[in-house]
């Protein structure tokens, strides 16, 4: 098979464009507009196979073609690769002359000859071209993080060292001009386009089965609510979409369930996770953190709190492997404003091809969540990025910076982020929660302090009427004033 022969040469199914490989990423409706974007935007080298049926198959005649005839119309024919299988006339081919143009004729040689073909050919481009694409062979959105489009400048390298030039550090001989630099792995796009182009499921292997060969996933983020809380805590609705047929909550579940039947002491799977610590100057930062979330930036956080909570005292999988003998399930708050959001997937070295670290960059000019910038770095295609990020990741795990919370501050935390909600919305278990609260309150010794006599005493008496009451939305209205006007919601968490 001429494309398993391909991965010889050190391209990964990634690298290459293949329909059953990756015939999911031009299903549904206008798949000719997605193929001719893959093959003008997406891609270093469009291999066409040639056949005496081309013209009379409506795919290849009618889609495939004339995606290829728009990258000639566009002056970007250099990038196709011309293969004739079978003997066929080129002159029958729509736009092509035997006068002008030529296929390889290939119809005498073996996949592995083809391929070096196809590799000859590939190099031919690369060394020709001052743009470099997305992906080199055939084309693969999957990889979408290859390659800068940054307006097609001449800055923007094509030539990768194939070991064939060593004359300078970048693969690129001395006698070229060096008014561009090499192009790397990074794709940069909203953070919604990332989920769509390159799926959980794509990422974690979890449909290959390779996700079982995963070492170690570091996840640092703000409050990883689409971990931890990701339907509570309102993430938008394009990313849970995106994601609806292997959500980041499941997989993480998967491979933690998986991997760790089994295993004790680091043998299975590592999850090292670490968030924002809620203290006054990271609720204040949170600001800048958070857009288009049907929570505001407090609720965010105690939500999380709320979540990691409840995961190390009442999950089943991962409240075990948090304890001995397992501890595989690591989790850490820190005190420092965490820049961006990290998620790195490291699988064994014999799987490295899949090792990423996906990236979500924080702004405070950020209207909706769908919109924040974000990229995916694959190792193999650009290790100087990749290691940045990772290392800044055990950086901030391995500094003085970073804890693990006692179960007592996350309870306090936990209690917070109902509290939250009791003031939100009206139901019978958030009625409850606010009398709790008041409760608790009024018999502590801020409430002394906070409060005279008299009116302490009027409190009381209205939270008794209260738990005599039918639990009605107007008794709630009243708790939740009372609630909101005698103490400062940023630091009830105190009480607990």
């Amino acid at each position: 098979m001429i494309v398993t022969a391909l991965l010889n040469f050190g391209f990964s199914r990634e690298d290459i464009f293949y329909d059953n490989w990756h015939d999911h990423l031009i299903n549904g409706p206008n798949a000719d507009v997605t193929l001719k974007k893959i093959y003008a935007n997406q891609c270093d080298c469009v291999v066409v196979f040639l056949a005496k049926d081309y013209n009379t198959k409506d795919w290849t005649c009618n889609v495939e073609w004339k995606a290829i005839r728009n990258l000639v119309n566009t002056n970007k024919g250099k990038k196709i690769c011309l293969l004739n299988i079978d003997g066929v006339d080129i002159n029958e081919i729509a736009g092509l002359s035997q006068v002008t143009d030529i296929a390889k004729k290939i119809e005498t040689l073996n996949a592995e000859e083809v391929a070096t073909f196809i590799k000859k050919r590939y190099d031919v481009i690369i060394a020709g071209s001052l743009v470099r694409r997305k992906s080199p062979i055939v084309t693969n959105v999957a990889e979408n993080s290859v390659g800068k489009s940054a307006q097609e400048v001449v800055d923007n390298s094509s030539v990768v060292d194939q070991g064939k030039d060593k004359s300078s550090s970048r693969g690129v001989p001395e006698k070229e001009p060096r008014i561009f630099r090499e192009a790397n792995n990074v794709l940069m796009l909203s953070r919604g386009d990332i989920h769509e182009r390159c799926s959980i499921d794509e990422r974690l292997q979890i449909s290959t089965g390779f996700f079982r060969h995963i070492k170690n996933m570091r996840l640092m983020n703000f409050t990883s609510n689409l971990f931890l809380n990701p339907l509570e805590a309102g993430e938008t609705d394009v990313i849970i979409r995106a994601a609806q047929a292997m959500s980041l909550t499941e997989a993480i579940n998967l491979v933690m369930r998986e991997n760790n039947r089994n295993s004790v002491g680091g043998s299975g799977t590592n999850l090292d996770l670490i968030l924002s610590k809620p203290t006054e100057y990271n609720l204040k930062d949170a600001k800048t953190k958070n857009a288009g979330k049907r929570l505001d930036y407090t609720s965010a956080t105690f939500s999380a709190m709320h979540a990691l909570y409840r995961m190390v005292t009442e999950d089943e999988l991962f409240s075990k492997l948090s304890k001995p003998p397992y501890e595989c399930f690591k989790y850490y708050l820190t005190d420092i404003s965490i820049p961006f959001g990290i998620f790195n997937v490291e699988y064994d070295s014999e799987y490295s091809r899949f090792n990423h670290v996906k990236i979500d960059l924080y702004s405070a000019e950020l209207h909706h969540e769908d919109a924040r910038r974000s990229m995916v770095i694959w190792q193999s295609k650009d290790q100087e990025n990749y290691d940045f990020f990772v290392k800044n990741f055990k950086a901030v795990k391995d500094g003085n910076t970073c804890e693990k919370p006692l179960l007592e501050n996350l309870k306090a935390w936990s209690e917070q982020w109902k509290l939250l909600k009791a003031l939100k919305e009206f139901n019978a278990e958030n009625f409850g929660v606010l009398l709790d609260y008041l409760s608790k309150y009024l018999q502590s010794e801020k409430a002394v302090v906070e409060l005279n006599g008299k009116y302490r005493e009027a409190l009381q008496k209205a939270v008794d009427e209260a738990k005599k009451e039918k639990k009605s939305k107007d008794s709630w209205r009243i708790l939740r004033k009372i609630v909101s006007a005698s103490t400062d919601i940023a630091t009830i968490f105190t009480l607990f």
